[in-house]
């Protein structure tokens, strides 16, 4: 949970024992704005909460805390507002509370009592938290409520939420989730999706008797002016607005539960992963294999049986006479490349940038930082730091600025005097299939310049998912990449695009004749289960790597169809949305990694010409 509370510069994160807030009440002073959001997904249900300004306490709600100070702060940087954060403990619930802290959110969620203000809202409470094992906390930039002005809509999603969920396709939807092994439970999707049209139907249908109403008015009005008011007119004119007014207070109603429950509706159907492609299977497919000078993969896995003890790259860089891998702490998994490395890294990348530019591939050269929109949009959880690297926030929160220029990451809504703040979020993700994506999103296309392939170079940035024991070139955040994007005009030009781009792979990494001595790899087709929601397909060249014993994926390219483009708006001129292809030719720092550990000798040292050999890749 996080309550973000402008002007006073207080974050407050409860990120352990989240499942309960009961016992205390909290009664806050006087502010100008505050904006309390809830994003609670437990059955995928999120429940927001905006106060209008002036209000002095939060009414009939049980909710925490602890006695927090409303001293306005004017932080001078953002470490200040993670040292605000670190040190939240020190307001954490007195030993007495500890238990009630601890009962669950169940009573929280039907206790909340707030009284509506102006165009904001308290969203209907929660019914059922469901499991809180699976209980994460979720919103969704791609997904604005109605009515919020315009300018906060950078993209609308075309998802037609009565096709997605309509009985054909339902045992789809259940088919594609289980082969994927997703935790998505679309039971409850279907609950929630059936509690929508029965409110739907209810609002149209009272909608549309108001619509009658309104033309009877009329037409009486018009019968007053031409033959006058007569005393039975009269009484049926107090009659139907009598009952306009009831409608319309009834509409009120149902508009709010409507819109709850579609964005309920619509965060889920988000969620849904892109349709699998026919060759996706369930099991890996190994489709090409190659291995130095043996006879095939099990003779080259033999040899490296103990007695060889081979090591891993950083002690193989550290024995070079001209080059080595230095980690330095001025940022997570940092590194630098020295000497022989770092010009090992520029000729990879200068080789693998000339290979693309042959094959008809346009450079791109692209920023780091994306909004949230165009990242969940790419179907990466924003939420998930597991997924993508998220900026802090920075500026003062008093008044939206940044302490050193006059742009900020926290905006108020514009001609909402008062009204709840909208903060920015921005994402490090480098060279990446969000930053082409991200050149063409909202975007037509001419039809004829299609199909259209870019290319970048530069860093890519990820969290380190893997713990391995020690520095490593193979768990940094950030690494050497060579990212492909294709966009083409149908889905039968998309298949075409995805097999010129395996091909490609395949053309870089395979030896041109059987003499050649080249580094042990191979082409797979991945599992449905280990792709990503947005991919369709994908394909991975991988190299060995002795020192972990397993295979590292340096280079692959995805097949996305029209997934992203349906939920960034990109169409071509023919009115239709474009099919993507997504890629990258070449992880170089992670190439660069299993290039030196299957150089070295039996003696554990590196052969240099046989690393230059491999480096060359001619």
């Amino acid at each position: 949970m996080k309550m973000s509370i402008s002007p006073t510069g207080l974050y407050l994160h409860i990120l352990k024992n989240a499942q309960g807030l009961i016992g205390t009440k909290c009664m806050l002073s006087p502010f100008k704005k505050m904006t309390f959001q809830f994003c609670i997904r437990s059955s995928c249900s999120v429940s927001s909460l905006y106060l209008h300004k002036n209000m002095t306490s939060l009414l009939s709600t049980n909710i925490l805390v602890a006695q927090l100070s409303q001293k306005k702060t004017k932080a001078s940087s953002s470490s200040h507002h993670l040292k605000s954060v670190r040190n939240l403990s020190r307001y954490a619930l007195p030993p007495q509370n500890e238990s009630k802290f601890n009962q669950g959110l169940g009573s929280l969620w039907s206790s909340l009592n707030v009284h509506k203000s102006g165009k904001y809202f308290c969203s209907s409470a929660l019914s059922s938290i469901g499991n809180q094992a699976s209980m994460r906390f979720s919103s969704s930039a791609l997904h604005v409520r109605k009515g919020y002005p315009s300018s906060q809509k950078i993209v609308k999603p075309d998802v037609d939420v009565d096709a997605v969920l309509s009985e054909e396709n339902i045992p789809k939807l259940r088919e594609n989730i289980n082969r994927r092994k997703m935790r998505l439970d679309i039971d409850i999707l279907m609950q929630d999706y059936e509690k929508f049209r029965e409110v739907r139907d209810v609002f149209q249908k009272v909608e549309t008797e108001k619509q009658d109403i309104t033309k009877k008015v009329k037409l009486l009005v018009g019968q007053f002016e031409t033959t006058g008011k007569t005393s039975e007119a009269v009484k049926r004119m107090k009659t139907l607005t009598k009952r306009g007014r009831e409608l319309r207070e009834e509409l009120s109603g149902l508009k709010d539960q409507w819109l709850d429950i579609e964005d309920k509706i619509m965060i889920q159907v988000l969620e849904l992963p892109n349709w699998l492609d026919i060759c996706t299977k369930e099991h890996e497919n190994i489709l090409l294999e190659h291995h130095k000078t043996c006879s095939s993969a099990d003779q080259f896995i033999k040899e490296m049986e103990p007695p060889i003890s081979y090591k891993d790259h950083v002690e193989l860089a550290s024995r070079l006479p001209d080059g080595n891998i230095h980690f330095r702490a001025v940022s997570p998994t940092a590194y630098y490349l020295e000497g022989r490395l770092a010009e090992a890294e520029l000729s990879l990348t200068d080789h693998f940038s000339d290979q693309l530019l042959e094959a008809g591939f346009t450079p791109l050269s692209c920023p780091d930082m994306f909004k949230s929109v165009v990242v969940e949009g790419c179907g990466v959880d924003t939420e998930d730091p597991e997924q993508v690297l998220t900026l802090s926030c920075r500026g003062d929160l008093e008044d939206g600025d940044s302490p050193d220029s006059e742009s900020s990451s926290t905006k108020t809504q514009p001609g909402s005097a008062g009204g709840p703040e909208w903060s920015i979020t921005y994402h490090l993700t480098g060279v990446s299939h969000m930053a082409a994506t991200a050149y063409i999103t909202k975007n037509y296309i001419w039809e004829k310049s299609l199909p259209a392939k870019w290319y970048s170079v530069g860093r890519h940035y990820q969290p380190a998912k893997e713990d391995l024991n020690g520095p490593s070139l193979f768990n940094t955040c950030q690494s050497s990449r060579v990212q492909l994007c294709a966009a083409t005009v149908n889905c039968s030009e998309s298949d075409i695009m995805y097999q010129e781009m395996v091909d490609l792979l395949q053309r870089l990494y395979t030896p041109k004749t059987t003499s050649e001595i080249f580094p042990y790899g191979r082409m797979r087709s991945v599992p449905a289960p280990q792709l990503a929601m947005w991919e369709s397909c994908r394909n991975e060249f991988q190299l060995w790597s002795p020192s972990l014993r397993k295979f590292i994926t340096v280079a692959a390219v995805s097949k996305s169809n029209d997934f992203i483009s349906k939920r960034l708006m990109i169409k071509h001129s023919g009115g239709h949305h474009v099919h993507m292809v997504h890629g990258y030719v070449a992880d170089v720092t992670k190439l660069i990694a299993c290039l030196l550990e299957q150089s070295q000798t039996k003696n554990g040292e590196v052969s240099l010409p046989l690393f230059q050999s491999f480096v060359e890749m001619k």
